[in-house]
């Protein structure tokens, strides 16, 4: 019998698979009763912990909430938000892209978000850790702690300080702050990873470690980049951080319709706004943040979330360092179902190679991380070669870059003198008749 269970920042997961934050871009989930319900559902699937989303903590906001309670105006039961999937003809899904209007949100959320925590943690197994994510008030340090303080009464196991959320790119402030160092106190983002100003990360996840008990860590925004990560996280670390989740989604902008004039591909909308970004396009940019973190910070622990849509992904994150993992696209694609699917192929995966708990196998794809120059390249050794059987002779290998491959009697062949198992002809050959082997 195998052991899933992990030890993250110290509390105890039944699971290393969860599920990142997905309900609040929903319509009509934001009531908090029904979206506890689904993340409970998520639960029943088996997920390793919950995160609770979008809890947002604000004067500035709170002010605006009482001002619309007192002039009778209601605040909005769903956000402005959409979902579109990105693909490429022939290639796939490239990504999604999340748009969203971030200030009905965060007002809707403001007395939302502590009901759904209550709920939620009053109804789920001890070994399910809730994770509550912290979106601050600006360069308020007190507000912050204030707010870490008000998490850690409504039962967080755990606080994940968001920093890292993209939506802040799409508003008209955004270059402004960048540059005069100035954000305004009823949001913090991605922001505050890339840009200078006096709210900076080790501040503000101090001022929170200081003020609670729990575990506190903050989520990484892809726009931080490499190797400034690795600055980050030492940052993060001297500040009291016990994890990072990496990573957030990207900031981007859905591609326009060439057909009509360069109008949005938004349905109803008219307007093209900055986009969050994630999905599978994220997942090699996760497995870096994730390797390099876990290589060079070994003491910080990581929840990698980013792109992951497979059963094999999360254990590839795993093999890179994570102690846990989350999907939000992967629930998007395969349902709430690919929870449980998940966690019985792990479980599977360890018996049939023989891992005894995740510790086994976490970290294992690191040792092979090395230099380009230490890397034994066996040129010469590594060729391409083609199974006549299979070749139609279409020529797709010869219509490349390769300078190896060419026809003869109408048959792919290779120049072995030219070839060094590069793999282009391989990706290009639509018969599947190429293949790298070892001469």
């Amino acid at each position: 019998m195998v052991d899933l269970s992990v030890m993250l920042a110290g509390v105890k997961c039944r699971t290393p698979i969860g599920v990142q934050p997905t309900a609040p871009i929903q319509p009509g989930l934001l009531d908090p009763e029904r979206h506890a319900d689904l993340l409970l559902r998520t639960v029943d699937a088996g997920a390793g912990y919950v995160v609770i989303p979008a809890f947002f903590y604000s004067k500035e906001l709170s002010k605006q909430a009482e001002e619309m309670k007192r002039k009778g105006i209601p605040m909005a039961r769903i956000p402005g938000t959409r979902v579109m999937k990105v693909e490429t003809p022939g290639f796939g899904i490239d990504g999604f892209c999340h748009i969203g209007y971030t200030t009905p949100v965060a007002l809707t959320w403001l007395e939302g978000a502590p009901r759904l925590t209550e709920k939620v943690k009053r109804n789920v197994p001890r070994d399910v850790p809730v994770i509550v994510n912290l979106i601050g008030p600006g360069a308020d340090l007190e507000g912050w702690a204030n707010a870490g303080k008000r998490c850690e009464e409504l039962g967080a196991d755990l606080i994940e300080l968001n920093l890292s959320s993209p939506m802040p790119f799409a508003t008209s402030w955004a270059v402004d702050a960048f540059f005069t160092n100035n954000l305004p106190s009823s949001y913090v983002g991605a922001l505050v990873q890339v840009t200078d100003f006096p709210n900076k990360v080790g501040q503000v996840t101090k001022a929170v470690v200081d003020a609670v008990r729990v575990p506190v860590g903050v989520k990484i925004s892809p726009e931080t980049g490499f190797p400034e990560l690795i600055r980050l996280a030492k940052t993060l670390k001297e500040a009291g951080a016990s994890f990072i989740t990496a990573i957030n989604m990207a900031y981007g902008y859905m591609p326009p319709d060439i057909f009509q004039k360069g109008k949005p591909l938004w349905p109803y909308l008219d307007g093209n706004p900055g986009a969050g970004i994630h999905g599978n396009c994220l997942r090699l940019i996760l497995y870096k943040y994730v390797a390099e973190i876990s290589r060079h910070l070994p003491a910080l622990d990581v929840i990698a979330t980013g792109g992951l849509m497979t059963p094999e992904h999360f254990i590839e994150s795993i093999m890179f360092g994570a102690k846990a993992t989350g999907t939000c696209t992967g629930v998007y694609c395969g349902g709430i179902s690919m929870i449980r699917k998940s966690i019985d192929f792990l479980e599977k995966y360890m018996e049939n190679q023989g891992y005894a708990s995740i510790e086994d196998f976490r970290g294992m794809a690191l040792k092979y991380i090395k230099d380009p120059k230490d890397i034994n390249w066996r040129l010469g050794e590594i060729r391409a070669m083609v199974n006549e059987g299979l070749c139609n002779g279409c020529g797709a290998c010869i219509d490349t870059i390769c300078l190896a491959s060419y026809l003869e009697n109408g048959i792919a062949k290779i120049r072995r003198d030219d070839c060094n198992g590069c793999g282009i002809c391989v990706i290009r050959c639509p018969m599947g008749a190429r293949r790298i082997v070892d001469q």
